[in-house]
């Protein structure tokens, strides 16, 4: 999208404020990405402050979803396991707290962080159980289905296996509905952010009801794909669950490269790559 005179303003403006440091910023571009584009906003000696980003792309989720989904979970979880919200702005995007530290992307990472990711999962699990409903999910992965519908070709077969692995969850998920909550949807490992000893989570514009294994079932599949040695447990999890949301995993990763690549025809996305934030 384009970052007008206007909104850079109210930006720095809100930042300022929060930090008493003027309303004069630099403003340095991070990533172009398939959903949205981050800039780091710094003091004149480099000192980072913030990170202003800014929602694009309406083909496979629509922008102004995600900006709510992603304020929604910064509001529930800021300062404990979440970068801490400065402000947001009409659907056009997220001011948030710059979190120093090392991305799980980097490969030397230890993997004892593994339990530390474990107990925010189970922290997100119990804020969400009270007002987690089947029909969230079901809404999800119907708007999903239909926006990938009208990208591809007639008669992708890779959208009718779509179609069936959702409804192989949506299935498993009334066998379940006890442990539906909220989940993060996006935890690759670039999404998560080691201070030391304490780990926080960013990114969550994918934020949304689910069961909590699809985040590491998610998170799993990407450590693998980037080599990393760090894995979540899922020796407890049900082996017909498991096999359903890793063979889902696997479909939204097949589609999103299918139809959503940089460069053109498409700029969109919903499967995160390891990118620098």
């Amino acid at each position: 999208m384009e970052i007008t005179d206007e909104l850079r303003i109210k930006i720095n403006i809100a930042v300022g404020k929060k930090y008493k440091h003027g309303f004069d910023f630099q403003w340095e571009k991070l990533r172009q990405g398939y959903s949205n584009d981050k800039w780091l906003l710094k003091l004149r000696d480099g000192t980072p402050l913030a990170i202003a980003k800014f929602y694009k792309n309406d083909l496979i989720l629509p922008s102004e979803f995600r900006f709510e989904n992603e304020k929604k979970a910064l509001e529930l979880f800021q300062r404990r396991y979440a970068p801490e919200l400065i402000t947001s702005i009409e659907h056009k995007a997220i001011v948030y707290g710059y979190i120093p530290g090392i991305e799980l992307s980097n490969s030397s990472i230890n993997s004892h962080y593994a339990q530390n990711i474990l107990q925010i999962l189970n922290m997100i699990t119990d804020e969400g159980k009270a007002t987690a409903k089947l029909e969230d999910v079901i809404n999800f992965y119907d708007r999903l289905i239909k926006n990938y519908e009208t990208l591809a070709k007639k008669g992708d077969e890779d959208i009718a296996k779509l179609k069936t692995a959702t409804s192989e969850i949506t299935d498993l998920i009334e066998q379940n509905n006890s442990e539906l909550t909220y989940i993060h949807g996006d935890l690759v490992p670039a999404n998560i952010i080691a201070q030391g000893e304490v780990i926080y989570l960013i990114d969550w514009e994918y934020f949304r009801t689910e069961l909590p294994i699809f985040d590491k079932v998610y998170f799993n599949y990407y450590a693998n794909k980037h080599n990393l040695s760090i894995r979540l447990d899922l020796n407890d999890v049900d082996k017909q669950l498991y096999a359903a949301y890793e063979n889902l995993v696997m479909m939204l990763d097949k589609l999103w490269w299918k139809y959503c690549q940089l460069p053109p025809p498409k700029d969109c996305g919903f499967s995160p790559r390891t990118r620098k934030r």
